[in-house]
């Protein structure tokens, strides 16, 4: 992957992040495909929950909460090294 998320925190960064919530290298993948999705879709937190929704509906409703917490985690972290680096 090749998002600003990725290069910023680094893909070891967010594999941790997300086995703190117990994801799967599926989900993972999910995780991935998500952040990749949002990669131009600042100021649309709309449009960005619809993405992840529609990645994840066939996931069930516990791993789609997991996923979505790992990415506000990954989100949070990222902002924080934005904010850290200016």
């Amino acid at each position: 992957m090749n998002t600003k998320v990725h290069q910023v925190l680094g893909k070891d960064r967010i594999n941790s992040i997300c086995d703190s919530f117990l994801l799967t290298e599926e989900d993972k993948k999910m995780v991935d495909v998500i952040l990749e999705n949002w990669e131009n879709l600042i100021g649309n937190p709309i449009k960005k929950m619809a993405i992840a929704m529609e990645i994840t509906k066939d996931v069930g409703v516990s791993t789609t909460k997991k996923i979505i917490f790992a990415i506000t985690e990954i989100s949070f972290q990222f902002l924080e090294m934005q904010i850290k680096n200016k």
